[in-house]
């Protein structure tokens, strides 16, 4: 998991559901020598890799510099991301020849069929890290204008993607990853891809991903404003004294009631379900 700052609470909440099987390695991304003594207290990783305390590292040279240092299989998780079904890490980590990473969550793609997303991957590090080496690539947020190695650009048009046909729909660029992943397609390589178990349906998840919960004071539409109040609301319920005194006193002294409202449209399209649904991953 990689943790910035703000993000302890939530970091406590997600970890509670990992088996005792699996190695929880902590990134500390901006993350400064309090908020980490108190997520080793709280959440309890095996390992904490600090970064720069004075910047959050952006996640794609987080990924890049994990690729670096670690050549065996690895997998990563948001934090705010909730895996109610141990069976799911099992799977997640058995990856057959020629398979780049596993996978629960995706999107569709008008080249590709889907496209992973970040939320809660598995990756053959190996087959990753020569995909880079090979085409002089990175995990960044990227697009042809940024003048793409040409041994790249040559690769991706065998599958249909230009700089008028991107991966993603209403995308026109490659997000996180997907500049990788779509080289890999290109290649030959597969994903594994769990499509049985649930990772969106509320009450019946085996893994839910809340999502937005990077900025708690953001403004920015309905995907930043819910995790906003996802973020508040779970301040709330902390049972330790210390680490809500702290964050308010960096963040402010609002109330999840305050995200919304000056966004009632927000609230509505949230909707009631959910916002019930969110009550079961504060216990």
């Amino acid at each position: 998991m990689v943790g910035i700052p703000g993000s302890v609470h939530i970091l406590k909440l997600s970890a509670k559901y990992l088996p005792d099987s699996e190695n929880l390695i902590l990134i500390a991304n901006g993350m400064d020598e309090w908020e980490i003594g108190k997520a080793k207290r709280l959440v309890k990783p095996r390992h904490v890799i600090s970064l720069d305390e004075k910047q959050v590292v952006p996640h794609g040279k987080v990924l890049d510099m994990l690729f670096d240092n670690f050549p065996r299989p690895f997998g990563i998780l948001d934090y705010d991301c909730f895996v109610f079904n141990p069976a799911c890490f099992k799977q997640m980590n058995s990856l057959e020849d020629g398979q780049m990473m596993s996978t629960i969550f995706y999107q569709g793609s008008p080249m590709l069929g889907r496209t992973p997303q970040t939320f809660f991957l598995f990756f053959n590090a190996t087959i990753i890290q020569s995909l880079r080496k090979k085409y002089k690539v990175n995990c960044g947020i990227t697009d042809f204008s940024k003048r793409l190695p040409g041994g790249a650009v040559r690769k991706l048009k065998e599958i249909g993607i230009d700089e008028h046909h991107y991966p993603e729909y209403n995308k026109p660029y490659f997000d996180t990853l997907r500049l990788i992943y779509s080289l890999g397609v290109a290649e030959g390589y597969k994903v594994n891809f769990l499509d049985h178990y649930h990772a969106d349906s509320m009450n019946n998840a085996d893994v839910f991903h809340v999502g937005g919960v990077a900025d708690p004071n953001t403004t920015y539409g309905w995907w930043g404003v819910r995790g906003s109040y996802f973020w508040w609301r779970a301040l709330e319920t902390c049972e330790d004294k210390e680490l809500k005194s702290r964050y308010n006193e960096r963040f402010g002294n609002r109330t999840s009631q305050d995200v919304f409202r000056n966004f009632p449209e927000y609230r509505e399209r949230t909707g009631q379900a959910l916002l019930d649904f969110y009550e079961t991953l504060l216990v």
